[in-house]
């Protein structure tokens, strides 16, 4: 069974712009739940890493390799702000699929828990191993995968926590996931479709 919990910080968010927020870490689902959930609710979507791929005009890999951690994670944080303020100023309601440490940034995070419904997917360092798989593109493992993974999650848990909700991805169907978690959003974000 799926388990869903909210955090007790969790507020209604009943704001005229609708943006939900999905945090977590790579492999957890993002992309997948992002394209599907902005579909079925039609929401715009926006995808932080592929945006910054396209900016760059590389893999995120690439720019790690060429620029280091520090600046990739500068243009993260420029780029969550922007695009929440495009959203705000278009006045369109939208669904961000965030990078797996963007919401490490202080900024980023507050931000995002400001002025959106932040739904973090969790789920067992055994399934990501299982579902990552090729660690040439996640510039963030090493050799050993599921160490790095353990080690990376330990850090970033604490900010993890601080989203209004967390489901937890490795089990159910992800047909059955996505209609618990359009139940949940439909009534934080007071959605009438």
């Amino acid at each position: 069974m799926n388990k869903m919990l909210v955090n007790k910080k969790s507020k209604n968010h009943s704001s005229e712009i609708q943006i939900i927020s999905l945090v977590g870490m790579m492999g957890a689902g993002k992309s997948k739940f992002g394209k599907t959930l902005s579909r079925k609710l039609g929401f715009k979507f926006y995808e932080i890493d592929e945006m910054i791929e396209e900016s760059f005009q590389m893999s995120i890999n690439n720019i790690f390799t060429k620029y280091g951690e520090k600046h990739f994670r500068s243009e993260e944080k420029k780029l969550i702000k922007l695009t929440v303020l495009n959203i705000l100023k278009n006045k369109e309601n939208s669904l961000i699929s965030t990078g797996g440490g963007s919401f490490d940034n202080q900024y980023s995070r507050e931000l995002l828990l400001s002025n959106s419904l932040v739904i973090w997917l969790n789920c067992p360092i055994e399934v990501l191993v299982k579902r990552i798989g090729n660690t040439k593109k996640r510039p963030m493992l090493k050799e050993n995968v599921k160490d790095s993974l353990q080690k990376v999650f330990e850090k970033r848990e604490i900010f993890y926590k601080t989203a209004h909700a967390v489901f937890d991805t490795s089990e159910s169907p992800f047909e059955q996931i996505t209609q618990q978690m359009i139940k949940y959003i439909k009534k934080c974000l007071f959605i009438k479709k």
